[in-house]
């Protein structure tokens, strides 16, 4: 090793022979100048490369292929300098854009096959229900919500769509979303990603609205529910048929309120349920109240839960013990029968 140190030096020394150091200090210099500035304009080209990308990931992520949608989207970032046009991105707007463009790549990678030769209003639907699973981030959720929103139960006949919800929920929120084995809901977002949209809603006004539900955005699903009750009613003119059916309607309706914040017709909606089903426990025998049982015990844990939101601790107390005395009448039933 030694001798092939010196080799190397000795023609080292050869090759600069008679050169001047401080000429050859000063041509090195210049050149890791021209090198730096090289890297500095490539490293500046990859960035604004990076964020032209992210840019069109949250344009495609937001404007649901709306055209006067992605026009308003885009019109944000643009700003007047010195009598030009530029595009403007604040730290909060790349926080916003590496956060959607992150989610449209998982949403793209998993479904754009699948979408690739779908009709518009399908496409339009999957971008729809995306945005509605990321409303549930900072609570819990079932695969049976998501198919009650609007645009689902406008062409709920479609398989696809059921099966676009299912690839959301296990592919494209994999590393998002974890399941619940005992629980009032299925799904829940992990802490980390619930905190990560929590964060982005705070900063921007636009996003809070985007990723939260907005009072009355759900006005029309809730009719569509609201007419069923009143449907029923007049079909139904016995006041003793449907009560369990009507009570889960009443619930679903109760839950569209709760989402939105509005807990004192969320607590209407659960009242009127329980009150349909303890009229139905006296006309039903023992395995059936079973069933029931279970029904008014998620009821009276949904309506804890929105009496401590109001701050009524009393009657969140009152409704949370009810739910144990139903849970302990269950277990006796199922001891006695051997269920």
């Amino acid at each position: 090793m030694n001798i092939k140190k010196r080799k190397i030096e000795n023609e080292v020394r050869e090759a600069y022979k008679g050169v001047n150091e401080e000429k050859l200090i000063e041509q090195c210099e210049e050149i890791i100048k021209v090198r730096t500035e090289k890297l500095f304009k490539e490293e500046k080209l990859f960035k604004e490369i990076y964020v032209l990308k992210t840019l069109i990931h949250f344009l495609t992520l937001h404007s649901w292929g709306n055209c006067k949608r992605l026009f308003t989207l885009f019109e944000s970032f643009v700003r007047k300098e010195k009598g030009q046009y530029v595009l403007y991105f604040s730290t909060r707007d790349i926080q916003r854009l590496v956060l959607s463009s992150q989610l449209y790549i998982r949403f793209h990678h998993n479904l754009s096959r699948m979408l690739m030769n779908a009709d518009d209003k399908l496409v339009v639907s999957s971008f729809s229900i995306f945005h509605y699973i990321l409303k549930y981030h900072s609570i819990g959720f079932s695969r049976e919500h998501i198919l009650r929103m609007y645009e689902t139960i406008n062409i709920h006949s479609s398989p696809e769509l059921t099966r676009v919800v299912d690839i959301i929920i296990h592919n494209v929120l994999l590393n998002h979303v974890r399941r619940i084995r005992y629980g009032l809901y299925q799904y829940r977002f992990t802490f980390l990603h619930e905190k990560e949209i929590h964060f982005i809603t705070t900063i921007n006004d636009g996003e809070s609205a985007v990723f939260n539900f907005s009072l009355n955005a759900m006005d029309a699903v809730k009719q569509h529910y609201k007419n069923l009750i009143t449907e029923s009613k007049q079909t139904h003119a016995d006041d003793g048929y449907g009560h369990g059916s009507l009570a889960s309607i009443h619930v679903i309706v109760g839950n569209f309120h709760f989402w939105e914040q509005s807990f004192d017709e969320a607590l209407i909606h659960y009242g009127i349920a329980l009150d349909m089903l303890r009229k139905q426990l006296e006309k039903i025998n023992v395995l059936e109240k079973l069933d029931l049982f279970i029904q008014m015990i998620e009821i009276y844990l949904k309506q804890g839960s929105a009496e401590e939101r109001v701050i009524n601790f009393t009657a969140a107390a009152t409704a949370y013990l009810n739910a144990e005395i139903l849970a302990d009448e269950c277990l006796k039933i199922i001891a006695s029968k051997k269920v």
